[in-house]
Protein backbone atom coordinates (compact mmCIF):
# COMPACT_ATOMS: atom_id res chain seq x y z
CA UNK A 1 0.00 0.00 0.00
CA UNK A 2 2.57 2.33 0.32
CA UNK A 3 4.61 2.26 -2.94
CA UNK A 4 0.75 2.93 -4.02
CA UNK A 5 0.35 5.36 -2.12
CA UNK A 6 3.95 7.44 -2.66
CA UNK A 7 2.38 6.87 -6.91
CA UNK A 8 -0.62 8.99 -5.87
CA UNK A 9 1.79 11.75 -3.59
CA UNK A 10 4.02 11.68 -7.04
CA UNK A 11 0.73 12.39 -8.95
CA UNK A 12 -1.10 14.70 -6.85
CA UNK A 13 2.32 16.80 -6.43
CA UNK A 14 2.36 17.42 -9.85
CA UNK A 15 -1.25 18.02 -10.56
CA UNK A 16 -0.69 20.80 -7.28
CA UNK A 17 2.16 22.16 -9.28
CA UNK A 18 0.20 22.91 -12.48
CA UNK A 19 -3.11 24.32 -10.45
CA UNK A 20 -0.27 26.47 -8.28
CA UNK A 21 0.77 27.73 -11.95
CA UNK A 22 -2.81 28.40 -13.44
CA UNK A 23 -3.89 30.13 -10.21
CA UNK A 24 -0.60 32.27 -10.62
CA UNK A 25 -1.59 33.40 -13.75
CA UNK A 26 -5.00 34.32 -13.00
CA UNK A 27 -4.20 35.91 -9.63
CA UNK A 28 -6.71 39.15 -8.99
CA UNK A 29 -8.81 38.41 -12.24
CA UNK A 30 -12.53 38.22 -11.58
CA UNK A 31 -14.17 35.40 -14.18
CA UNK A 32 -16.71 36.98 -15.73
CA UNK A 33 -17.11 34.45 -18.57
CA UNK A 34 -19.43 37.03 -21.12
CA UNK A 35 -16.72 39.31 -21.05
CA UNK A 36 -13.59 36.38 -21.72
CA UNK A 37 -12.06 36.57 -25.19
CA UNK A 38 -10.63 33.82 -26.59
CA UNK A 39 -7.37 33.29 -24.59
CA UNK A 40 -8.65 34.41 -20.78
CA UNK A 41 -11.06 31.24 -21.26
CA UNK A 42 -8.35 29.27 -22.81
CA UNK A 43 -6.58 30.13 -19.51
CA UNK A 44 -10.09 29.89 -16.92
CA UNK A 45 -10.84 26.77 -18.58
CA UNK A 46 -7.11 24.98 -17.71
CA UNK A 47 -7.47 26.07 -14.20
CA UNK A 48 -11.34 24.65 -13.79
CA UNK A 49 -9.19 21.40 -15.74
CA UNK A 50 -6.47 21.45 -13.34
CA UNK A 51 -8.74 21.85 -9.89
CA UNK A 52 -10.38 18.90 -11.18
CA UNK A 53 -7.63 16.78 -11.37
CA UNK A 54 -6.22 18.04 -8.48
CA UNK A 55 -9.29 17.17 -6.67
CA UNK A 56 -9.88 14.03 -7.77
CA UNK A 57 -6.37 13.12 -7.35
CA UNK A 58 -6.78 14.01 -4.09
CA UNK A 59 -9.83 12.45 -2.99
CA UNK A 60 -10.61 9.24 -4.79
CA UNK A 61 -7.01 8.17 -5.37
CA UNK A 62 -4.98 9.78 -2.44
CA UNK A 63 -6.92 10.23 0.58
CA UNK A 64 -8.65 7.13 -0.25
CA UNK A 65 -5.54 4.97 -0.05
CA UNK A 66 -4.72 6.63 3.41
CA UNK A 67 -8.21 5.70 4.79
CA UNK A 68 -7.88 2.50 2.97
CA UNK A 69 -4.42 1.87 5.27
CA UNK A 70 -6.16 2.52 8.13
CA UNK A 71 -8.82 0.46 7.28
CA UNK A 72 -8.32 -1.88 4.50
CA UNK A 73 -12.10 -2.88 5.05
CA UNK A 74 -13.34 0.76 4.49
CA UNK A 75 -16.28 0.82 1.34
CA UNK A 76 -17.90 4.21 2.16
CA UNK A 77 -19.14 7.25 -0.02
CA UNK A 78 -17.30 10.34 -0.33
CA UNK A 79 -19.30 11.35 2.37
CA UNK A 80 -18.11 8.33 4.55
CA UNK A 81 -14.47 9.11 3.29
CA UNK A 82 -14.28 13.00 4.25
CA UNK A 83 -15.86 12.11 7.99
CA UNK A 84 -13.43 9.30 8.31
CA UNK A 85 -10.34 11.69 6.75
CA UNK A 86 -11.65 14.22 9.29
CA UNK A 87 -11.58 11.44 12.34
CA UNK A 88 -8.28 10.48 11.30
CA UNK A 89 -6.71 14.01 11.19
CA UNK A 90 -6.03 13.98 7.63
CA UNK A 91 -8.67 16.84 7.04
CA UNK A 92 -10.66 19.31 9.04
CA UNK A 93 -13.66 19.76 7.97
CA UNK A 94 -16.47 17.65 5.53
CA UNK A 95 -18.16 20.24 4.02
CA UNK A 96 -15.52 22.58 1.93
CA UNK A 97 -14.51 19.14 0.24
CA UNK A 98 -17.77 18.36 -0.55
CA UNK A 99 -17.74 21.49 -2.00
CA UNK A 100 -14.68 20.86 -3.87
CA UNK A 101 -16.11 17.47 -4.97
CA UNK A 102 -19.66 19.38 -6.35
CA UNK A 103 -17.28 22.53 -8.17
CA UNK A 104 -15.52 19.34 -9.92
CA UNK A 105 -18.49 17.98 -10.90
CA UNK A 106 -20.13 21.21 -12.33
CA UNK A 107 -16.74 21.46 -14.48
CA UNK A 108 -18.12 18.71 -16.60
CA UNK A 109 -21.02 20.32 -17.23
CA UNK A 110 -21.88 23.45 -19.03
CA UNK A 111 -24.60 25.98 -17.37
CA UNK A 112 -25.46 29.69 -18.09
CA UNK A 113 -22.61 32.33 -17.60
CA UNK A 114 -24.00 33.78 -14.23
CA UNK A 115 -23.34 30.02 -12.35
CA UNK A 116 -20.42 29.45 -14.45
CA UNK A 117 -19.11 32.51 -12.86
CA UNK A 118 -19.96 31.91 -9.52
CA UNK A 119 -18.88 28.39 -9.75
CA UNK A 120 -15.13 29.69 -10.79
CA UNK A 121 -15.04 32.37 -7.91
CA UNK A 122 -15.67 28.96 -5.89
CA UNK A 123 -12.41 27.11 -7.43
CA UNK A 124 -10.42 30.01 -6.92
CA UNK A 125 -11.51 30.30 -3.34
CA UNK A 126 -11.33 26.93 -1.99
CA UNK A 127 -7.89 26.39 -4.26
CA UNK A 128 -5.57 27.18 -1.49
CA UNK A 129 -7.38 24.19 0.71
CA UNK A 130 -6.60 21.72 -2.06
CA UNK A 131 -2.67 22.66 -2.82
CA UNK A 132 -2.64 23.17 1.65
CA UNK A 133 -2.93 19.10 1.10
CA UNK A 134 0.52 18.76 0.59
CA UNK A 135 0.78 19.12 4.47
CA UNK A 136 -0.05 15.30 4.61
CA UNK A 137 3.07 14.12 2.13
CA UNK A 138 5.57 14.42 4.90
CA UNK A 139 3.97 12.14 7.47
CA UNK A 140 1.62 9.95 4.73
CA UNK A 141 4.63 7.36 4.46
CA UNK A 142 6.10 6.82 7.70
Amino acid sequence: MDALLRSYQQWLEKALRHLEWSQRKLAGRIPRVAEMDDETLEAWEGFVSRFARASDLFLQKYLRGRVLRDDPAFRGSVRDLLNTAVKAGYIDAVEPWLQIRELRNLAVHEYGEESTDAALQEMVRLTPLLIDTRRLFDDALD
